[in-house]
């Protein structure tokens, strides 16, 4: 790590790596592959919505799925999209992240290092409209998520994510829209997202959004930081904004894998002979006898 650090100028190498190198590598062998359409998406700004797509090779959003007839999904699909907002400034990228709720795959990523967070609230309501209104997963820390946030309510998105706000010990918790990714919370969404990834419940098509994830740094204080990040003096406090891209995999990751979760609860077998087994097999006969006899009989 020290020779990394000193001689090789190697960041990633002088921290404990986050995702494994051959890890990644060999996800982006197995999912990632070329996007379908690079471009830009023309808004309009007073009524948030997709009034075209234009083709360029150098455009900021990029499909992996393009939308049908009209320029529309199908109406019954599902989406989320994770949403990491920057300054603007330059330093770092807004990003949005659309996966499929279905199926786990992303059809989509947008990152823009030059976009105010207002702006960018009127851009992420035309985006998650297009895709079906689409649950927006967004980072709210700081006044940046905060202003990106107010944004969308106000032009009448609410389809938004709520995460429990936790206040001072002894106040009540309430669910606000966002997500506050402080170190901790960060950390652990990261954490998740690499579980996701190694078990192939989430397919990123993304190569660029893998190759951010591959520079993120376990550091000595247990929390997970992007090297750029860690390197920057940017003195607008950019730092904790870099690895956007990956951000927003993590946040949209959310979502998807709390839903896993309850449908696996959800689908869970009851073991043969156990009392819980006993219990419903005693209800499943009562049904039946119900059904056979009519409503209201005493058996």
């Amino acid at each position: 790590q020290e020779i990394a650090q000193e001689l090789d100028i190697d960041y990633a190498g002088s921290d404990f790596q986050f995702f494994s190198p051959a890890d990644i590598e060999s996800y982006k062998a197995k999912w990632c592959r070329d996007p379908e359409a690079v471009g830009d998406l023309e808004i309009d700004s007073d009524k948030c919505v997709v009034v075209r797509f234009v083709h360029g090779r150098k455009g900021k959003f990029r499909f992996w799925e393009m939308p049908g007839a009209d320029f529309r999904f199908d109406p019954e699909r599902r989406f989320v999209v994770g949403a990491d907002v920057s300054a603007g400034t330059g330093a770092s990228n807004s990003t949005l992240a659309f996966y499929d709720e279905k199926s786990h795959e992303k059809v989509a990523e947008y990152a823009n290092p030059c976009m105010l967070p207002d702006d960018f609230g009127r851009f992420a309501v035309a985006a998650a409209r297009l895709f079906n209104n689409a649950l927006v997963v967004p980072d709210r820390s700081g006044p940046t998520g905060e202003v990106f946030v107010r944004r969308l309510v106000a032009n009448g998105y609410t389809n938004i994510y709520r995460a429990r706000d936790e206040k001072k010990i002894g106040s009540p918790s309430e669910e606000k829209y966002g997500v506050w990714l402080n170190p901790s919370v960060r950390t652990t969404i990261l954490e998740n997202y690499r579980d996701a990834i190694g078990h192939d419940t989430i397919i990123n098509r993304s190569a660029i959004a893998m190759d951010e994830a591959a520079k993120f740094v376990r550091q000595k204080d247990g929390f997970i930081e992007h090297t750029d990040a860690a390197n920057s003096i940017d003195p607008s406090g950019a730092k904790a904004n870099h690895g956007d891209l990956c951000i927003a995999d993590a946040l949209a990751n959310m979502k998807l894998s709390a839903e896993k979760k309850t449908e696996e609860a959800g689908t869970q077998e009851v073991p043969e002979g156990s009392l819980a087994r006993r219990i419903q097999m005693a209800a499943e006969e009562a049904m039946e006898k119900e059904r056979e006899l009519g409503k209201g009989w005493e058996v």
